[in-house]
C-alpha cells in the first residue's frame, strides 16, 4: 500500500509541477511591459500659397490687364502632389475676365467633363520636394472689352486660390495619388 501512495504522490507532485510551469509562464507574459520608441516617423505635407500681386487702386479698365502671379510652395518634410482651383467670387465677372495661365509651367487643368473625379483644378505634374515651389500657376488677369464694368466693382470682385496638397508616397504620378485619396 505504500507503494501506491508513493506513486500517487508522484503522480501528483508532477501534474503540480506540470501545471505550474505553463502558469507562471502564462502570468510572466501577461506581466511583462516594456516600451518602445517609435521608429517610423510621421510624414506632414503642408503647403501654402505664394503670390506677387499688389492689389490695384481701382479695377483696370475693360481691356486692361495687372499682374497676380501664383505658386505654391512645399513647407514641409515630405514630397507632395498640389492641385489648385482658381474660383471667382461672382460666376458673372468670371465671363469678362480672363486668367492668363503662362505655358510649359508643370500645371494641367482638368475640366470636370475630362474626368468626373479629378476635374475642375490644376494639377501640378511632378511631386513638389520639402522647401521646393512649383512653377508659376498665373501670372496676369485681363478684363476684356466686352466686360459689363458694373460686374467688376472692387467691392464685387475677388479671384480665390484654393489648393491642398497630397503626400507623394510611393505613387508615381499626380493622377494616381490623387484618384487613390479622393472618393467617388
Amino acid at each position: 500500500m505504500m507503494r501506491k501512495q508513493n506513486g500517487f504522490a508522484a503522480l501528483l507532485t508532477a501534474v503540480a509541477v506540470m501545471s505550474a510551469v505553463p502558469a507562471g509562464m502564462l502570468f510572466a507574459y501577461l506581466t511583462d511591459r516594456d516600451t518602445e520608441e517609435n521608429a517610423v516617423p510621421v510624414g506632414v505635407n503642408t503647403s501654402v500659397i505664394e503670390e506677387n500681386f499688389t492689389n490695384p487702386d481701382s479695377v483696370p479698365d475693360t481691356g486692361g490687364t495687372y499682374e497676380k502671379e501664383v505658386w505654391v510652395e512645399n513647407t514641409e518634410s515630405v514630397p507632395c502632389y498640389i492641385r489648385a482651383a482658381v474660383l471667382f467670387s461672382d460666376g458673372d465677372v468670371s465671363k469678362g475676365v480672363d486668367v492668363l495661365y503662362p505655358e510649359d509651367t508643370g500645371w494641367r487643368y482638368i475640366s470636370p467633363e475630362e474626368d468626373a473625379k479629378l476635374g475642375g483644378y490644376y494639377y501640378y505634374e511632378n511631386a513638389v520636394a520639402p522647401g521646393e515651389e512649383t512653377g508659376l500657376l498665373m501670372e496676369k488677369v485681363s478684363f476684356s472689352a466686352e466686360a459689363d464694368a458694373s460686374l467688376m466693382a472692387e467691392e464685387n470682385f475677388d479671384i480665390y486660390i484654393y489648393e491642398e496638397s497630397v503626400q507623394q508616397g510611393s505613387y508615381g504620378s499626380y493622377a494616381e495619388a490623387w484618384s487613390s485619396f479622393l472618393r467617388e
